[in-house]
């Protein structure tokens, strides 16, 4: 039973680092020089020398929940703890919030599935502890929820949402 929780465990990890490598990815292509003649070299210079942002510039903490685009607020009781957001130069801003729940965790993320149905997102992964779609807007969220041992809660509640810069 433990060994089934670790890897329910890992793979929630596994998913998230899965979700912010494909933000980042999104990200660095939409930086790239709109100059074709640079050599990846050149480029490389450039790029240490200060001319792109640092991985953790730009972040801020959040005092209290924001509402995201297209995914409204979880209607069950919860108590947000705490949240960041960041935006980079090409427009993304990604943010994460964690909340306590009192409701259980299956009954958590189907509700975050029966939503992400509702207000038609593309559901890329669902895992017994996680959920990872797409609008198509570009934003991307991945839900995870886990047990928690808070006394009064019974989920732990993570949400990391990409939203994507408007469409001119």
């Amino acid at each position: 039973m433990l060994a089934l929780k670790l890897n329910q465990i890992k793979i929630s990890t596994l998913l998230i680092i899965v979700n912010y490598l494909a933000a980042s990815t999104v990200f660095s292509q939409t930086q790239l020089p709109q100059q074709t003649n640079l050599e990846p070299k050149t480029y490389k210079r450039q790029q240490t020398a200060g001319n792109t942002p640092k991985h953790n510039e730009n972040i801020q903490q959040l005092k209290q929940p924001l509402e995201l685009p297209n995914l409204p607020t979880y209607s069950g009781k919860a108590r947000f703890m705490r949240g960041y957001t960041q935006t980079t130069e090409a427009g993304y801003t990604t943010y994460q919030m964690n909340f306590l729940a009192k409701e259980d965790m299956g009954q958590v993320k189907n509700w975050y599935q029966n939503t992400f149905n509702i207000y038609q997102w593309k559901m890329q992964h669902a895992g017994q502890q996680n959920l990872v779609a797409k609008h198509d807007d570009g934003h991307i969220c991945t839900i995870v929820v886990n047990p928690t041992v808070e006394p009064g809660y019974h989920t732990q509640l993570n949400i990391y949402y990409t939203e994507a810069p408007t469409k001119n």
